[in-house]
């Protein structure tokens, strides 16, 4: 679900909410398509909330995670404060207890990635990463050179889809982990660092792992998206034990096996951009 304008300010939502709540009193729109509307003014602040108005009272609310607490967006302070009864300014950070039904009444934040196609190139690059281990069945230096490059590529896309999105999915951490993974494996390869190159996948793999799932949890919502990303990651952290086993010589090397897993973590990958694509065309009535 992709806000309309990155521009969009708290004081603008404020003019159109005014417009759109006058417009759906008087019966010009009907309920489902000013609380349509109300999700696409949905703001994100510098620290990466979403914050919404409630389509009743029209005050700012901010999801922490699990649910919306009435609050004052940063920079920003309602005209009708200094009208509240001294008990609702008892508490902090401008944060004020309200009944459920109208924290409720919020919509879910979205799971906003703008360069969505980024985030599907950057599962791409793992998919085929798990293909050349699958097709090559070895670690000849032309395979394992391209795919420390394609390490480096799922991490410069990463670092892109991470602009213009939702912070809670980590994905510029995640870009930092593969570029610089993928960079120092090609390095020490290179260099005749075989055990040392080996051990920097290993590290990527349960790095990006813990990143996903981490993002996943953030997340905090029952969606097909939380799945995803949480899956993938998992798919990670097992790829990285096999291949930890495989060099300590507990489990013997099998090519196909080890493939199953980066590969199962990139198609995940492009199933979830598309799907935040597939939303996103949805919210703009596409």
């Amino acid at each position: 679900m992709e806000p309309k304008e990155d521009s969009l300010t708290f004081r603008e939502a404020d003019r159109r909410y005014a417009d759109l709540k006058r417009k759906q009193e008087t019966g010009e729109i009907e309920l489902d398509a000013f609380e349509a509307k109300l999700r696409d003014m949905m703001v994100q602040d510098d620290d990466g909330r979403w914050w919404a108005k409630s389509r009743s009272t029209g005050e700012w609310h901010f999801h922490d995670g699990s649910r919306f607490v009435k609050g004052t967006p940063p920079g920003y302070e309602q005209d009708h404060d200094t009208t509240a009864p001294p008990e609702e300014n008892n508490t902090k950070a401008g944060q004020r207890a309200q009944p459920a039904d109208q924290v409720g009444a919020q919509p879910s934040p979205p799971i906003y990635v703008k360069h969505w196609w980024a985030l599907a190139l950057g599962g791409l690059a793992l998919v085929v990463v798990g293909a050349l281990i699958a097709l090559t069945g070895s670690f000849f230096f032309g395979s394992y050179v391209l795919s420390c490059s394609l390490l480096i590529a799922n991490g410069v896309f990463a670092i892109v889809a991470s602009r213009k999105a939702d912070r809670r999915l980590l994905l510029l951490p995640q870009g930092i982990i593969s570029g610089v993974a993928g960079l120092l494996a090609l390095l020490t390869y290179a260099s005749g660092l075989l055990e040392a190159s080996f051990y920097t996948l290993i590290l990527w793999a349960f790095c990006l792992g813990i990143a996903q799932i981490t993002g996943a949890y953030r997340l905090r919502q029952k969606s097909r998206a939380l799945w995803l990303m949480m899956t993938s990651g998992a798919s990670l952290v097992t790829y990285g034990f096999y291949v930890f086993a495989v060099t300590r010589s507990v489990f013997t090397w099998s090519p196909w096996f080890e493939s199953i897993w980066p590969l199962a973590a990139g198609v995940l990958i492009v199933i979830l951009a598309f799907q935040i694509r597939d939303r996103s065309k949805s919210a703009a009535g596409e």
